[in-house]
């Protein structure tokens, strides 16, 4: 049907108003129905035509789903009780009809009996061009006038009393016609889709606006007809900002579900403020007084992202809660100490390599993915150490996918200039100790100007100490400690460095593409990489390479970091399950290359000649190689095995020439201390270029190796720019 806009009766012209209809689905599934023959409201003018009278199965909606006090009118063709149930206004035998302008009842859209709205015939003073326009079938000046039998109502000077015959509900003193009489307002007059009885919109505001307020678009004569507010005669839209209680807010302008017509909620409400349920409060907690609670300690309230710490300041006191700890509940990195939170898990963790990603940075711990009694961690978790007041020790070693994220989010970052550092590590730490950061600051203590010249500048394979071969993608220095480190992937190798590379790079050296998959070997820890790398990502997240002191403080003063005693002895065969972890430091022989004698784990799949990477474990995978001390509860694992690791502690300043055998010689004489160096088990001897003369440091090791290095607490000690299969690292960072 058309709809129009009006101003309330008492304050239009003496023309006719439009009258408004409500156009709305029923609730229930009628039954077969004949052809709506009814007005389409959007249809000017449109003839309504007589209903067919087809008959329908009236138990199907009727006014127990839609009608007078329902959420909507009923449709043609469904059950009513009365003309007032449906939405044209019809009904007949029980069942919705379709208007007509014929039938002696003011239905569809009509503004008097069987006239006005798509009626042709129009009322009593309504607009009218010809005596044949009018019902009355008189126009004057322009006007339709009554017939000269009319005593009261629009067009006569008084309006009609009660009980007095009318048309058209401005015919009477209450603005009531009922039926063809002039009535007090009823239920029924609030019901029947009309501006009316009082009202100043549709069924609303005036009269009723204590049970029922109009809605926007309806008219007003001020606020407190409308839901929203009143401008120009007109309801406003609510909204969550006029200073009302209103869609669905639990106090004024705040609490509740509801979105307004933007699509936004309501603010939270502040203390005080009424609520029905938490949500609805900024502290999260509605009291049983129906009020909202302020935050309190000792729960988790307001926007904190975990128990007292995290979010926002509080609006009672305008304190912000304490930053959390790692493990604690967050939503950005603001919200952690360590300003770290892990997009996956959403707690704070201690390296930002930790922040996105899951291999290598949700995978440490106990058993793979899968496996019955998985329980895995953050590999970023660190613990305080028991005697060094001021340190953390990171519980696991780094692992090959945190080195990764470390790569990727350099690959990302820009210089001042707005230029991507992309694989110029060397830079960038230049560009940190220069502006003397928190990053640069580690740098400088751990990575001499010396060691700074050799971190890698481009991922370029023609470049030398290019980024792909300083991540194990082949070893630089074959002399260090032996030609056999385990970095080099070639076929029949036995290679195996963790740090999963482009089959192109490989193909580069000669190398084919990893058998084992990236995802497995970023969960393991990281080798075949030098010392000054390690430095470089331990700076970047957080931290620094733990220091041998920093290291035995966990280990304790035991001759194994799990106690006194070995395990299982030197030389116990293999039994049992593998995976099951229960014995695990009994290495079996390593696909016919080595005698073996501690435990170790094998993932995934069978070593072979090409690839023994499946020696190597991801971080927590050895169950009984726990440290018997703990911090915050928690063992330090692999402290005793998996991979040697690198400290941060010198042990010689001047070790050794660094000899690059990764690109052959260049011609430089000054590489004469490079030449003809034949590796052990080789046949031809091979040319390389000196990158530094003597002056890299000798850095203390310390664990044993998956590879059966024999166990020793004194440590090891070897050339900073040593590549092995069976070295790595773990960081050490501030106590928060």
């Amino acid at each position: 049907m058309r709809l129009s806009r009006s101003a309330p009766f008492y304050l239009a012209s003496a023309s006719a108003l439009p009258l408004f209809f409500f156009v709305a689905c029923s609730t229930a599934t009628p039954g077969p129905t004949a052809t709506d023959a009814g007005v389409d409201a959007t249809m000017p003018d449109a003839a309504p035509v007589l209903d067919s009278g087809a008959v329908t199965d009236a138990a199907d909606a009727g006014p127990t789903g839609c009608g007078a006090g329902f959420a909507s009118k009923c449709d043609v063709g469904e059950a009513c009780t009365k003309d007032v149930d449906c939405k044209l206004a019809n009904c007949i035998g029980g069942v919705c009809k379709s208007a007509s302008c014929t039938n002696g009842k003011r239905d569809g859209d009509e503004v008097g009996i069987d006239c006005g709205g798509a009626c042709s015939s129009k009322c009593d003073g309504d607009v009218c061009a010809a005596d044949a326009d009018c019902k009355s079938k008189t126009c004057s000046a322009g006007v339709c006038a009554p017939r000269g039998t009319k005593s009261c109502g629009v067009g006569v000077a008084a309006t009609c009393a009660n009980g007095e015959l009318c048309e058209q509900d401005k015919d009477c003193t209450s603005v009531y016609c009922s039926g063809n009489l002039c009535a007090a307002p009823d239920a029924v007059s609030h019901q029947d889709g009309r501006i009316n009885a009082g009202e100043t919109g549709i069924d609303c505001g005036g009269s009723i606006k204590a049970t029922n307020l109009c809605p926007g678009g309806q008219g007003c004569v001020d606020g407190s007809d409308c839901q929203g507010l009143c401008a120009a005669n007109t309801c406003a839209a609510p909204t969550h900002t006029d200073g009302k209680k209103n869609l669905g807010e639990s106090d004024v302008d705040c609490g509740g579900a509801v979105l307004d017509a933007a699509g936004k909620a309501a603010p939270i409400c502040g203390t005080g403020k009424t609520c029905v349920r938490g949500a609805d409060c900024e502290s999260q907690f509605c009291g049983a007084a129906g009020t909202c609670e302020p935050r309190k300690a000792g729960r988790k309230d307001g926007d904190e992202t975990d128990v007292d710490c995290g979010g926002t300041k509080d609006p009672d006191t305008n304190v912000v809660p304490p930053r959390c700890d790692d493990a604690k509940g967050c939503l950005v990195d603001g919200d952690c100490k360590g300003s770290s939170c892990s997009q996956a898990g959403r707690v704070c963790v201690a390296g930002r390599s930790c922040r996105t990603g899951y291999a290598g940075v949700e995978t440490c711990g106990k058993r793979e993915d899968g496996d019955v009694g998985v329980a895995h961690d953050s590999c970023c978790t660190s613990l305080p150490l028991p005697t060094i007041a001021t340190t953390r020790l990171d519980k696991y070693e780094i692992t090959a996918g945190r080195m990764r994220q470390f790569v990727t989010a350099l690959a990302g970052t820009v210089d001042a200039q707005g230029a991507p550092y992309g694989a110029n590590v060397k830079k960038w730490a230049t560009d940190q100790i220069a502006a003397n950061t928190p990053v640069g600051q580690n740098l400088s203590a751990q990575i001499t100007p010396n060691l700074l010249a050799l971190l890698p500048t481009t991922a370029d394979p023609n470049t030398p100490l290019n980024l792909f071969v300083q991540l194990g993608g082949t070893t630089m220095d074959a002399r260090w400690p032996s030609s056999y480190q385990g970095c080099a992937m070639a076929r029949g190798a036995a290679g195996h460095a963790t740090y999963w590379a482009d089959p192109a790079q490989l193909a580069f050296y000669g190398y084919p593409a990893r058998v084992v998959a990236k995802d497995s070997l970023d969960a393991k820890s990281l080798n075949c990489t030098p010392y000054w790398m390690f430095a470089a990502f331990c700076a970047w997240d957080g931290g620094k390479v733990a220091s041998m002191n920093e290291v035995w403080d966990a280990y304790s003063t035991d001759a194994y970091p799990w106690g006194p005693s070995g395990l299982n002895g030197a030389g116990a065969p293999v039994s049992g399950d593998q995976t099951s972890l229960n014995v695990p430091f009994d290495y079996e022989r390593s696909v016919g290359f080595y005698t073996v004698r501690y435990r170790h784990y094998q993932f995934p799949g069978v070593p072979t000649v090409d690839d023994i990477s499946p020696q190597i474990a991801a971080p927590g995978r050895f169950l009984a190689d726990a440290s018997r001390l703990k911090g915050n509860g928690q063992s330090w694992m692999d402290l005793g095995a998996n991979l040697i690791e690198y400290t941060s502690t010198v042990y010689q300043q001047n070790r050794a020439n660094f000899c690059d055998y990764s690109l052959g010689d260049d011609d430089n004489p000054a590489n004469a201390p490079c030449r003809n160096f034949t590796p052990p088990g080789g046949n031809q001897p091979v040319n390389g270029t000196l990158r530094d003369a003597g002056t890299i440091p000798g850095m203390w090791l310390f664990s044993a190796s998956w590879e059966g290095h024999g166990f020793t607490r004194g440590g090891w000690n070897l050339s900073a720019h040593t590549q092995y299969g069976k070295i790595g690292a773990r960081c050490s960072r501030p106590k928060l």
